[in-house]
């Protein structure tokens, strides 16, 4: 019997290299004059530090009194060369309260003069995070351009499922980064990491002691365990790049990253610790701080005692649905924590009045049961928390929960905090494009999939021969859009920062807001109505000739051209529709010279499609029409080419100008 990894187990890339041979006898606290020297990383001259150092070794144990522990050790030394770095001397190092620890702890600056400080016991603070996590925090003093700061520590943990990832590459430049392993046969872990291009991958199995004395074979024979000894290494790694528009970035960066799957000690039946949804949504079901609390009438009847009479005066579902979660946004706040699993019951978050995500949701789902209607949680990893992974019933990697019933056969998400985003518009933070639903017997993964968010913008623009323009916009916003445009106008303390209103204003600076109305909509639906008026430098007038700007807003962000080549998925949260329709009247004794063609633009997938219109009336005013509609939300990095060439059309019609000559 051997250990199996999954998917990570590759040939033999290659033999230590000087460099590895070099980095693998590092000792804590010893750096070299030539560390010291270092002014620059040599692959980056602008970075602001560089990794000398980084290494997690896995290791486990075994004790009687908690049976198995893994013990992770890491170590980590960064040369610090600007100001802009000093944030990295705060550290701050995360774990679980019940089921982990960390021991072992040293931290040491290395000035360049030579000298060093060590940081002491009294300069480290451990702190409650919430009822989930713990965090060990530590300052190096004296940080100064120039310094090397390392530290190292073990995390201890008995929860042996998923192993801390390690990620090979930073925001950073990296000399040398190592994960190293030793895994008892007994546990049969599967990859769920990315290959990186490794100076060093190699795997053999060793002998090595393991286990209580009833797992080994008699008192006089080798009491030695096969383990599976893994390292891998990268070295001269270059920073990584957050291109705009990217969501779960970590997915493709470099790492190693392990899941338990089964557990087989000798002369004992093989412990699926993976198995299948279907008995994951029945484990979640019958779960004190998941399925209990929306299921068990004990857990909720003084929420309900106060919301009943609410609720059910609702005449149809939905009305019944969106009482119940104006109840819950009302009666509780966020406390700014995520979970798919509750904290305690309804009734015991109702009397404090706070929960986290899965607290609120849970609550609401508890409601709509007892209100009669149908149902379940739902699961997702938040964006830029990983890629769901489907293929197994791996619960971690879940963030949030949420509440799926449905209305007239549709699907109708909610996602209760705060009463100013309405029911069936969960946060933007929650769509990473797929969900599970955990209802027992038939869970199900659904595409996570949003009604488009509308932006219509109505625009009659009189233009002078100066250049100048008075301006009478009205706007309908919907669903994130809405919920944006409330906060922003929540927020905003003059009317230049009112929705909308903003977005001219970046484009024309010198633009002035006269006045600004916005509907109050109580209580909040999906729609956000708003008018202004504003005057707009719309116009350059030279000797003959005024070049007008017609739109007076950006519909997609210049942002998507700023890369020649995407590394990344280009990926919009949810899809969109913008249209900016405007009528100009044209200053008199001016006539049209050059206007922007009539086009439409569709890409090849049809997932994106942009209209630009401009007509002459008789009047001589002006219709403009400019529309994008954005329908898929993901696009493959191999397509972006493609793509850039038809943002860059869409740019440029949104900057292009109407030529006006002056009338013989």
């Amino acid at each position: 019997m051997r250990t199996i990894i999954v998917g990570l187990l590759v040939a033999l890339a290659a033999s230590g290299s000087l460099s590895a041979q070099k980095w693998g006898k590092i000792k804590f606290g010893k750096v070299s004059d030539e560390e010291l020297a270092i002014q620059t990383a040599p692959t980056d001259s602008t970075a602001e530090a560089y990794v000398l150092y980084h290494q997690q070794d896995l290791s486990f144990n075994y004790s009687q009194e908690k049976g198995t522990v893994i013990q992770e050790k890491h170590h980590k030394r960064t040369k610090l060369f600007k100001p802009s770095s000093f944030g990295r001397a705060d550290v701050a190092i995360r774990f679980h309260q019940r089921s982990s620890d960390i021991v072992g702890l040293r931290a040491i600056i290395h000035l360049p003069n030579g000298e060093r400080e060590k940081i002491g016991g009294s300069q480290i603070i451990r702190e409650d995070l919430n009822d989930q996590w713990r965090v060990v925090k530590f300052t190096f003093p004296k940080v100064t351009p120039g310094a090397i700061i390392e530290y190292e520590y073990t995390l201890e943990y008995d929860n042996i499922l998923v192993p801390t990832p390690f990620v090979f590459q930073e925001d950073v430049p990296v000399a040398y980064a190592e994960f190293t392993a030793m895994i008892p046969e007994y546990f049969n872990y599967i990859s769920l990491g990315t290959h990186g291009a490794f100076t060093v991958s190699e795997s053999e199995t060793t002998l090595n002691q393991f286990g209580p004395r009833s797992h080994q074979a008699s008192a006089t024979a080798d009491t030695r365990t096969p383990h599976l000894r893994m390292r891998y290494v990268m070295e001269d790694i270059p920073p990584y790049d957050i291109q705009p528009y990217t969501n779960n970035a970590s997915d493709y960066l470099p790492c190693v990253k392990l899941q338990l799957r089964s557990v087989e000690y000798p002369n004992q039946p093989i412990e699926y610790v993976l198995g299948d949804w279907f008995a994951t949504a029945k484990e979640l079901d019958e779960h004190p701080t998941f399925g209990k609390c929306y299921s068990a009438s004990g857990a909720s009847n003084t929420l309900w005692e106060e919301a009943e009479a609410i609720v059910l005066a609702g005449k149809t579902d939905k009305e019944k649905i969106d009482r119940a979660y104006y109840f819950i946004c009302q009666r509780l706040r966020w406390n700014r924590n995520y979970g798919f699993t509750g904290t305690d019951v309804p009734d015991n978050i109702l009397k404090s009045g706070t929960g986290n995500s899965a607290d609120l949701n849970l609550s609401l789902l508890a409601l709509l049961r007892r209100a009669g209607v149908d149902a379940y949680p739902m699961l997702v990893s938040l964006r830029d928390g990983g890629n769901h992974i489907e293929v197994y019933p791996i619960i971690d990697q879940f963030d949030h929960m949420m509440v799926y019933t449905e209305v007239d056969g549709h699907p109708y998400i909610l996602d209760a905090n705060g009463g100013s985003r309405p029911p069936g518009v969960p946060r933007v933070q929650a769509l990473n494009h797929r969900a599970w639903i955990a209802r027992p017997g038939a869970p199900q993964w659904i595409a996570l999939e949003m009604p488009p968010a509308q932006q219509i913008v109505v625009a009659k623009v009189q233009v002078t021969a100066d250049g100048q323009a008075e301006a009478e916009v009205k706007t309908r916003l919907s669903s994130y859009f809405a919920f944006e445009g409330r906060e922003q106008s929540r927020t905003a303390t003059e009317l230049s920062g009112q929705p909308i209103a903003a977005d001219i204003i970046s484009v024309f600076p010198e633009a002035k807001v006269l006045d600004h109305l916005i509907d109050p909509a109580e209580p909040v639906n999906d729609k956000l109505d708003c008018s202004f008026k504003m005057t707009v430098p719309i116009a350059v007038s030279t000797d003959e000739y005024l070049y007008v700007q017609p739109i007076l807003l950006r519909l997609l962000d210049q942002e998507l051209d700023d890369v020649e080549t995407r590394v990344y998925p280009v990926d919009f949260a949810h899809p969109w529709k913008k249209q900016f329709i405007s009528t100009i009247q044209l200053p008199e004794g001016y006539v049209v010279e050059e206007m922007p063609q009539n086009i439409k633009l569709v890409s090849e997938d049809r997932g994106m499609e942009a209209t630009y219109t401009a007509t002459l009336h008789p009047d001589n005013s002006i219709a403009v029409r400019f529309a994008i509609n954005l329908d898929q939300t993901v696009y493959p990095a191999a397509a972006y080419p493609t793509l850039r060439t038809m943002y860059r059309q869409i740019i440029e019609l949104q900057e292009a100008p109407i030529i006006l000559k002056k009338a013989k």
